[in-house]
C-alpha cells in the first residue's frame, strides 16, 4: 500500500481521522486503537476493514467502504469489525456452565457460569462453597463428556456444559 495509490483526498481525510499520516500510520491507529487489533487497507478509492480473530478459525469482516464516505460512516464500519471479532473470539475461547446445587434437605437451586480463558463471571448469587468447586474443578482440567449429562463433581454439585447454546 502506497500513497500514489491513494486517491489525494481520501488520504487527506485518512490522515485526520485517524491522527497519523499515511498507510503505515493509518494501520497503526487501526490496530492499537481497538480491542480486536482490527486492520485497514487502502487502495485508491477503497478503504477495507477486518481483523483475524485470535483463538478463532474466522475473520471478522472485511468492511468496504468507498470514497467519499463520513468519519461516522468510517467508524460504524470499524465498530461492525470489532463486534463481530468480539462475538468469534467469545464464542471460540468461552464456555457456559449451568450448575445444579441440591443441598440436603432443601430444594434444589441452578446457576450459570461463562468462563473464558480461567476467568469467571457467575450470573447471580451462587453459594461460595459451589463456587470453589466448580472453579477448583475446571482449573483441574475437569470436563463435561457425555452429551446431555451433567457431571457430578461434588456433593449436590453437578456441572452441565453448553456450547453455542447447544447442550453438551
Amino acid at each position: 500500500m502506497h500513497n500514489e495509490n491513494v486517491n489525494p483526498e481520501l488520504a487527506s481525510f485518512l490522515n485526520g481521522i485517524l491522527c497519523r499520516e499515511g498507510p503505515s500510520g493509518w494501520a497503526k491507529s487501526v490496530y492499537k486503537g481497538t480491542d480486536c487489533g482490527a486492520w485497514i487497507r487502502v487502495e485508491h478509492d477503497t478503504v477495507e476493514l477486518g481483523s483475524i480473530v485470535e483463538g478463532s478459525d474466522v475473520e471478522a469482516g472485511p468492511t468496504s467502504l468507498e470514497w467519499p464516505f463520513t468519519a461516522d460512516q468510517f467508524w460504524g464500519a470499524l465498530q461492525e469489525v470489532e463486534s463481530e471479532a468480539a462475538f468469534y473470539w467469545d464464542r471460540d475461547n468461552s464456555r457456559d456452565y449451568k450448575i445444579i446445587f441440591t443441598p440436603q434437605n432443601k430444594p434444589a437451586s441452578v446457576h450459570f457460569l461463562h468462563e473464558t480463558w480461567g476467568e469467571y463471571e457467575w450470573s447471580d448469587d451462587t453459594p461460595q462453597y459451589v463456587k470453589s468447586k466448580v472453579q477448583h474443578w475446571l482449573k483441574s482440567n475437569g470436563e463435561c463428556r457425555e452429551i446431555g449429562r451433567p457431571v457430578g463433581i461434588a456433593l449436590g454439585v453437578s456441572v452441565t456444559k453448553f456450547d453455542n447454546e447447544i447442550e453438551y
